[in-house]
Order: C-alpha cells, then sequence, then structure tokens
C-alpha cells in the first residue's frame, strides 16, 4: 500500500520521439501496435494515466515521494472511522496526488538544466 507497484516502460520510436498512436495526422503508429500489459488489481489500487508529459519527468522516486505526501496509505476500512469519511478522506488524498504530480512536472519544466 502506498508504493509505486508497476510502470509500463517508455514507447519511443527514437530520442525524445514518443510513440504517437492514434487514427490522425500525427500518429506514427495504430493502436494495436501500443504496449498492453494485464495487471491483477486489487480494491486500494490506484492506476495513475499519463502522457509522456508526466512519465518522461517524473521519476519513480518523484511518484513515490507524491504518494507519501499525499498520505495515500493512511486510510482503509479497518479504521475505526464511518466508511463515508474514508471515502472522502480518499478522495481529497486522490485529489492532493494529482496535485502533486503537477506541481513536480510544472516545476521541472520550468528548470533549464533539467
Amino acid at each position: 500500500r502506498g508504493e509505486l507497484y508497476f510502470r509500463l516502460p517508455s514507447q519511443q520510436i527514437g530520442f525524445n520521439c514518443p510513440l504517437q498512436v492514434g487514427h490522425h495526422p500525427q500518429a506514427n503508429s495504430v493502436p494495436k501496435e501500443a504496449l498492453t500489459c494485464q495487471l491483477q488489481l486489487i480494491p486500494g489500487d490506484i492506476i495513475i494515466a499519463g502522457s509522456d508529459g508526466l512519465w518522461d519527468n517524473l521519476t519513480d522516486e518523484m511518484l513515490q515521494s507524491c504518494l507519501e505526501e499525499a498520505k495515500i496509505n493512511e486510510f482503509d476500512a479497518t479504521t475505526s472511522r464511518s466508511a463515508s469519511t474514508n471515502e472522502e478522506m480518499r478522495r481529497e488524498s486522490l485529489a492532493l496526488l494529482a496535485d502533486k504530480l503537477i506541481e513536480n512536472v510544472a516545476q521541472i519544466s520550468r528548470n533549464p538544466n533539467a
């Protein structure tokens, strides 16, 4: 809980050129060429989906730090709080996680040495 479990590898057709999947003029690949995987999920797992703008800039360590700052693993059904309170705390924690991810990527994007 609260740990990075799996991350898909980056898909690129060359240096600094991400795989563009789709049926549009800029696509350099068709959807069937995209990487897919199957994972066994359990209640409480969080899937973070993002583009290369997120994943090219955020290391696993930075992601782990965001998870810890958002306190993702601090609530579960075994606590004495009501289910609705747990759900509300979870929503707030997930919103904080999204903010932390954006904050980190924005900070990196403004760094000319990154």
